[in-house]
């Protein structure tokens, strides 16, 4: 990856895609576009919507929260476990 950085009067940018095959440079430029549109859209609106697992996520960590507050050592590990497995990949 490289940069060109202060270039005098620029407003345009052109992003280099390289890729071991065209499924992998189509899916990239997909993931740019949408990127993109996202950037926009904040700065059109300034706010966005929650997504990609934003929902799992909150659960997961109201779950760990409540293991805290469990007195039973086994049914706090069982909480635990549950609630990180929600977490991973």
């Amino acid at each position: 990856m490289f940069y060109i950085e202060h270039c005098a009067n620029s407003k345009a940018v052109t992003i280099f895609i390289h890729g071991g095959n065209k499924m992998m440079i189509e899916e990239t430029k997909r993931s740019i576009q949408d990127a993109l549109c996202v950037a926009r859209n904040v700065i059109r609106n300034n706010s966005f919507a929650y997504g990609s697992g934003a929902a799992e996520i909150s659960c997961s960590i109201a779950v760990e929260a409540a293991a805290d507050l469990v007195a039973t050592t086994l049914w706090d590990g069982c909480i635990l476990i549950f609630s990180s497995g929600s977490t991973r990949c």
